[in-house]
């Protein structure tokens, strides 16, 4: 261990990121020790990695936490629009991301997936079908002639490949991307699935299993999602768990989504990094309870 003060845990992120702000609150609920490094509209700490001395400096002041939560935050781009906040978010999960990673005595969650640079959400796609999950039809592509080929536009929606921006209408996407021949970027296309949604947590050994109903097509826009407990369903929880093992993840959560005409239910993602404050309200903490036993465990 470092030098410095000792600290439980040093949580890591934007001050507008709901989560991040939820989690802090309930350490200290729950008696853990923290140190908070938060940036954005309430200012910015002054963070430091001294390599040669290996210490990382809060404040000017040395900090030695015994585990790290750190969020890349998202939530003050999707207000601005502004790449320099993108980029600015980006940097500072580097820093802490970076230091937390070449430190074999400090705790954070995903490490070995982390250490495998290769795997990305394509590849947690074919991998989910190799553990038997079923996934929809799905395209990782910028060729927009291909695009307008598929059938029935109005069946299928688009996102970016790694995440940032909300879920759109593949219809809306290709009236603002004109007749060019390539995107400037690749996207994700994915054919629409319109039955039931469940998110499925893992944290440590533990699922926790939600119903998720909403009118809209990506609840993240206008915060309407209904969330209710359920158990885990029987026919993904032995696929789920191999597929997360297999990706080494110690934390993240997978959205499902039923065929109508199959009755099947088929993974949209799998997220190593979710957003979780709505379903720790609805366990009366239980989810952010679960993080800190996983992060703080003996």
């Amino acid at each position: 261990m470092s030098e410095g003060a000792s600290y439980d845990l040093l949580i890591a992120g934007g001050d507008g990121d709901p989560n991040v702000v939820r989690l802090l609150a309930r350490a200290s609920e729950l008696g853990y020790s923290v140190c908070p490094c938060l940036y954005g509209r309430s200012g910015t700490p002054r963070l430091t990695v001294d390599v040669q001395r290996d210490r990382l400096l809060v404040n000017g002041l040395p900090v030695a936490p015994r585990a790290v939560f750190v969020r890349q935050d998202v939530f003050r781009y999707l207000e601005t629009q502004n790449a320099a906040d993108w980029q600015r978010a980006r940097e500072w999960f580097q820093l802490v991301f970076g230091w937390v990673t070449a430190r074999s005595d400090v705790r954070f969650l995903n490490g070995r997936y982390f250490a495998n640079p290769r795997i990305n959400k394509l590849a947690m796609l074919l991998l989910a079908r190799g553990c038997g999950l079923c996934v929809p039809e799905t395209y990782f592509t910028n060729d927009v002639p291909g695009i307008r080929d598929l059938p029935a536009h109005a069946d299928w929606i688009c996102k970016p490949v790694e995440g940032g921006e909300h879920t759109r209408e593949l219809t809306e996407f290709l009236a603002d991307v004109g007749e060019r021949p390539a995107y400037g970027r690749p996207i994700t296309v994915q054919h629409k699935l319109t039955g039931g949604e469940i998110r499925v947590f893992r944290i440590g050994d533990t699922l926790r299993s939600f119903a998720v109903r909403s009118d809209s097509l990506d609840y993240r826009v206008h915060q309407d999602a209904q969330v209710t407990p359920i158990e885990t369903p029987a026919e993904i929880e032995g696929p789920y768990r191999a597929l997360t093992d297999r990706l080494g993840l110690d934390f993240c959560a997978a959205d499902f989504l039923t065929c109508p005409k199959t009755g099947k239910r088929h993974l949209l993602e799998v997220n190593k990094g979710p957003m979780f404050v709505h379903f720790d309200h609805v366990t009366h903490g239980q989810v952010t309870a679960d993080l800190l036993a996983r992060l703080c465990a003996a």
